[in-house]
Parts: structure tokens; sequence; C-alpha cells
């Protein structure tokens, strides 16, 4: 799979090293996708908003505390059941049809977006993530393009033309080295991890690791 391109890293470098090569290759590749930190992402989950006087003078920092935030994760199911970030929605890292992921959007915005937030007309900021940053990336990628193509195009639906994407820098494996919140299939919580693979499992501590077939 995609995220098997830079995997000689993490033969050959001690895991912190070989994480932040990794993370900088992602970067390399994926230039358009703009970052969001660990901890910012966990500020963004943990507010609902900023107050009136803050928003003039937001930085970027602040930029989704007051938006309707959506969660995706871009890997298999397999990988979604052993963990996930709390409120994240799946979506297969495969899926090409960008019209599906806006939908998607649109349907969950829709769902809660009223009740965690009290406004309307909120701008939407869908943060992906996926092991180390690859899937989620290349995704993220995608719904760029679409976006920018959809505003070029003056006939097209206006619909999610506010929309900010991000990569989580580190994705899942860095969310779980700094002991943030995970929850199992059951959204229940839990301190595991799918390692990917034996070789991108070393990323993250082998006390984490969980294979969806319970293999060791």
């Amino acid at each position: 799979m995609a995220e098997n391109k830079d995997a000689s890293t993490a033969e050959n470098c001690n895991p912190s090293a070989s994480f932040r090569m990794t993370v900088a290759g992602i970067k390399k590749k994926f230039p358009r996708v703009e970052n969001v930190s660990t901890s910012t992402l966990s500020e963004w989950m943990n507010s609902c908003g900023v107050d009136e006087e803050q928003k003039a003078g937001a930085s970027a920092r602040d930029v989704g505390k007051n938006r309707k935030l959506v969660l995706f994760d871009v890997r298999p199911l397999e990988e979604y059941n052993v963990s996930h970030l709390p409120s994240a929605i799946r979506l297969d890292p495969d899926v090409q049809d960008m019209e599906h992921v806006k939908s998607v959007i649109q349907e969950q915005v829709e769902k809660d977006g009223i009740s965690r937030t009290g406004e309307d007309n909120q701008p939407v900021t869908a943060v992906m993530y996926c092991s180390v940053g690859y899937r989620s990336s290349a995704m993220a990628g995608r719904v760029y393009k679409a976006l920018c193509d959809q505003r070029n195009n003056t006939s097209a639906d206006n619909s999610l033309t506010d929309l900010k994407v991000y990569n989580l820098e580190g994705s899942i494996f860095q969310w779980a080295n700094e002991n943030k919140p995970l929850v199992d299939s059951n959204d229940q919580p839990t301190q595991y991890v799918h390692p990917y693979s034996r070789l991108w499992g070393l990323l993250i501590d082998k006390n984490r690791w969980k294979w969806a077939d319970s293999k060791q």
C-alpha cells in the first residue's frame, strides 16, 4: 500500500528520528495539503468556539475553534475497528468520488452541527488522518483539488465552498504516542492501535499493537 513507499526509514533510524523523517517526507510529497498538529486538534475537539471579541484577532491556531469540525479516519475498516479518534467517521482510502466525500461532510454537519455549536452558518473544518499521514494527505489533496475546481466553476454547487481541509500531522500514531484518547469499535476507551504493518509499527510502542485478527 502507499505508506510502504518510505518504509526503509523506519528500519534504520530510532523511532523518534524515523517519525520526523516520515512526516517530513509526507509533507514534501503533498505540498498543497495543510497540516494541523495533534495539540491544536485536541483544542478544537474540546472547544465549542471562541468569544466574539477573540474572533477578529484569531491566530491560525484558533482557526478551527469557531468552525464545525468533522474528523475522517482514512483507513480500512479493520484498522478503524481496533481504534480511532472519538467521533471520527471512516472514509475508505481508495475513494475517488469527491462528491461523495462532500456529501458525507454535509450530512455530518447537518446531523450534529447545531447541537455542537448552536449556530447554523459556521464554516466547516475537515481533519483527516490515517496511520502516519500518507493516505489521509492523499485524500485531503483530492478534496482540495475538488474544492478548487468547484470554486472556479461559477455554475457548480456552492455548498461547502468555505470548507477547510487539513491532514493531522503524524496521524493516529502520533496521537497514540501522546496518550490522547482513542475508542474502539464499541466506542469504549482503548490504548491499542492497528500497527498497519510490523515495519510501520516500529513508530509506536509495541505494547499498543493490536491486529484486527488478533495475530501477534
